[in-house]
């Protein structure tokens, strides 16, 4: 979480720089950012409603899960990637992650859908290659990092960062991010070509992502 924000605050500041330097300048205004709506501004109402939507589309995909652990005794949880059930103790934490990430996530989509939206502002990409750009866009560097990581083992010798205990858990444990960052990416775009507005993908991948890592961490305090 605390890497999310900081990346959020980062890409603040560089996208406020990015914005009145040039693209304020064009005629760019937040209805094309994804933030407000043509000739009615900021409407929370639909914020609102936004979020109830992605409210119902999460717990719709809690309650299968919880279904399939109760009836099959089975989860989704594969290796690394783990997706388990938020009991009452899990979803009070999960309280108090779901806003930073949510600064994260919508920070990200005005700079997934506004600052590197890729086409032509006047001829649209289509949604499927949209798609994976974005998504290569959002696991390019998880990539990048593993690979550097893991190279030197598939050569025969140790991992980069074996020296360091920490990093190579952190190696193990950033697998995951690359299916979630994949399903961030494919949710975000759908969510903003269907909507021309970032919220409800913003709103969907904090909860999903707040879920996930959440539920599949340990408790180091008593509570």
């Amino acid at each position: 979480m605390f890497w999310a924000f900081g990346v959020a605050i980062i890409s603040l500041i560089l996208f406020l720089v990015w914005y009145f330097a040039t693209k304020k300048k064009s005629g760019a205004t937040s209805v094309n950012l994804g933030l407000t709506w043509k000739d009615e501004g900021l409407k929370w109402g639909k914020i609102g409603r936004s979020f109830l939507l992605a409210f119902i589309i999460v717990f719709i995909a809690h309650l299968t899960l919880a279904i399939s652990t109760w009836l099959f005794q089975t989860d989704y949880r594969f290796w690394v990637f783990a997706i388990k059930p938020l009991d009452a103790l899990h979803f009070g934490i999960a309280l108090g992650y779901v806003i930073p990430f949510l600064f994260y996530f919508i920070i990200l989509g005005i700079v997934l859908h506004g600052q590197m939206r890729p086409g032509k502002p006047n001829a649209a990409m289509g949604m499927g290659k949209e798609t994976i750009i974005n998504i290569i866009l959002l696991i390019l560097g998880y990539f990048i990092f593993l690979a550097y990581d893991y190279i030197p083992l598939f050569a025969g010798g140790p991992l980069r960062f074996a020296a360091i205990r920490s990093a190579s858990l952190f190696g193990i444990v950033m697998f995951q991010y690359i299916p979630i960052f994949a399903i961030v990416g494919w949710v975000t775009t759908y969510s903003y070509r269907k909507t021309g507005h970032i919220y409800v993908g913003a709103f969907i991948s904090a909860m999903l992502v707040t879920w996930i890592v959440v539920a599949s961490h340990a408790i180091h305090f008593k509570f």
